[in-house]
């Protein structure tokens, strides 16, 4: 879905923000041109593009240039039960696994660390992650930098989607899979005992009028 906000031409003032949330995917486009006296609009609108963060059904974050994390929001708190307002360096304190690996995720190879070092765009990266209360949940883990007007890179947002429950679903399908598998090999196996039981028996019995005649 799209979210607009914005404050209209006033004074050669115009602030606008255009949140686009895809499947699992997000943009942010922004365009700022405001006079010297605007700086309250610009700062309106950005409360108000934290107002919309604050109820969104996915985990936000956000960097600054510096790789630091400046803001979480309450869905992303609640999935890492808590927060650290950390840089790059401090990341491993996020805990994560790459979902199919099983290997460790390094701080520097998180979505958000690639984001505003390299200026890469990730999403839905599939992981396994420990919450700060022990708890382990997986994530489609997704970042993507943001760029000033120079082109500069200015931090990144990250998202989080919590897919728990569903992996969990889609685990018990799998195992209920693999056992329907099992039991029907079992009696495939078992029907093919018995076919090769009655062609012994079919065999001894034509043995038996052989030698009776």
């Amino acid at each position: 879905y799209t979210v607009c906000l914005a404050a209209g031409n006033v004074d050669q003032r115009t602030v606008f923000y255009q949140v686009t949330w895809y499947t699992k995917y997000m943009t942010i486009q922004n365009r700022v041109t405001i006079d010297v006296n605007g700086s309250m609009s610009i700062l309106e609108s950005r409360q108000l593009l934290m107002e919309v963060f604050e109820v969104l059904p996915f985990g936000v974050w956000i960097m600054d240039a510096q790789g630091i994390i400046i803001y979480g929001n309450p869905e992303g708190k609640r999935i890492w039960a808590g927060a650290r307002y950390v840089g790059p360096d401090q990341f491993g304190e996020y805990r994560g696994w790459w979902y199919d690996s099983g290997k460790l995720i390094e701080a520097h190879e998180w979505a958000g660390a690639r984001a505003v070092q390299k200026g890469e765009t990730s999403v839905n990266e599939k992981i396994k992650i420990q919450c700060f209360d022990g708890s382990l949940r997986v994530i489609l883990n997704s970042a993507m930098p943001i760029y000033d007007e120079q082109k500069k890179i200015a931090g990144a947002i990250i998202v989080n989607d919590d897919i728990t429950d569903m992996d969990a679903a889609q685990q018990q399908l799998v195992e209920k899979n693999s056992e329907l598998e099992s039991l029907n090999n079992i009696m495939v196996n078992r029907e093919l005992r018995i076919a090769e039981l009655k062609e012994e028996i079919r065999k001894l019995r034509g043995d038996s009028m052989s030698n009776g005649s």
